[in-house]
């Protein structure tokens, strides 16, 4: 219960009181949902299993959960010193601004990319962006979320499974061409004999012919 009152006077003199009571247990029930509703939002930012971070509409750095401090090897003080590209490995850094530029001007409302993050021990590793920026009521950007997903030993799987079919495919085609030249050696083995079989037969037709006469 909301209780307001007030004193009236006149010439000093008193008048009268005047008190005022308003029913606020809803919006107290509603005060308190929302603050829960913000406590248990707080906790899945901080326990997600992917990192999660906050940017200004330049790529600035404004918070981040402790997965993404994690996945960076940068403190959640340090991270507002930085921005996406200097984190990023350069060779990967202007594909993502353009996206993220292009995100901001509302060209794209999400997008989804794969880059290197250089972390601050001087590490590079492998990581899947997911990113995407709220809009106020007239459609104007407020600020872009990162989720992030550690895929270097994926990637490492990747370049394994490739090399070794890489390797598969080396040997295959060395066999096909072993059996190849086995066969052409074969067919020539075989086109010799029938040669020479022919030339004994010649022979011993000459020899005969002169006997029948």
């Amino acid at each position: 219960m909301l209780i307001s009152s007030n004193v009236h006077f006149h010439d000093g003199r008193f008048i009268n009181t005047r008190c005022f009571t308003l029913d606020v247990t809803d919006l107290k029930k509603a005060e308190t949902a929302l603050r829960e509703s913000e406590q248990r939002l707080r906790a899945t930012h901080e326990r997600a299993f992917a990192g999660i971070a906050e940017v200004d509409l330049q790529g600035r750095f404004l918070r981040a959960n402790a997965r993404f401090c994690e996945i960076t090897g940068y403190s959640a003080d340090e991270l507002p010193c930085l921005s996406i590209g200097s984190i990023t490995h350069p060779k990967d850094s202007g594909s993502d601004m353009d996206k993220f530029a292009a995100l901001v001007s509302g060209q794209i409302d999400t997008y989804r990319t794969e880059k290197r993050f250089l972390r601050k021990d001087g590490t590079t590793i492998w990581v899947a962006v997911s990113a995407s920026i709220p809009r106020d009521d007239h459609g104007q950007p407020l600020y872009g979320i990162r989720v992030v997903q550690d895929i270097t030993e994926l990637k490492r799987a990747q370049t394994r499974q490739k090399l070794l079919l890489d390797e598969l495919n080396h040997r295959v085609k060395n066999m096909l061409a072993t059996v190849q030249s086995v066969a052409m050696q074969t067919r020539r083995g075989q086109q010799i004999s029938m040669a020479l079989r022919g030339r004994s037969k010649g022979v011993s037709w000459r020899s005969i012919a002169p006997m029948n006469c």
